[in-house]
This record gives C-alpha cells, structure tokens and sequence, in this order.
C-alpha cells in the first residue's frame, strides 16, 4: 500500500472517531444531510441510555475511502 493510501485510510479513521466523539457528546453526528451516528435515547425506570449505531453517512465515508485508496494504489507514478 502506498503512502498516500496510508494517509487515506488514516484520515478516513481519525473522521471516523471524531464524529463518534461528537455523536456521544452532542447528540448527533452528520456530514451535510447524510447521518454518520444514529444516536438513540432510552430512558428506562434504572436511568437513561445511550446507543449509537452507523447512519448511511458512515457506509458513504468509507465506500469513498475505499475507492479512493484503490485508486491512488494504482497509480505508479505516485
């Protein structure tokens, strides 16, 4: 794998944790009008719950990343 596809895959992660972080700190987690964390609340008679679960957003992310880091590992001049 190249550098630059390392950086891809890299990236792709850190923006990955980072909408984790502000879907558990706020609530919601979107890149535009694509949802990437789904955050539900329950609030049950022991306390209120939080669980996140993947939005479509997060399978575009990473479907984008994907294709992206197969073609820069195809390029030969890279």
């Amino acid at each position: 794998m190249t550098r630059p596809a390392r950086l891809v895959l890299l990236a792709t992660v850190a923006l990955t944790l980072g909408l984790l972080v502000a879907a558990t700190a706020t609530g919601r987690a979107a890149l535009g009008p694509m949802a990437v964390w789904v955050v539900h609340h329950d609030t049950t008679a022991d306390g209120s719950e939080v669980r996140l679960r993947p939005g479509w957003g997060l399978v575009v992310l990473w479907v984008v990343a994907a294709s992206t880091v197969v073609l820069v590992s195809r390029r030969h001049d890279v």
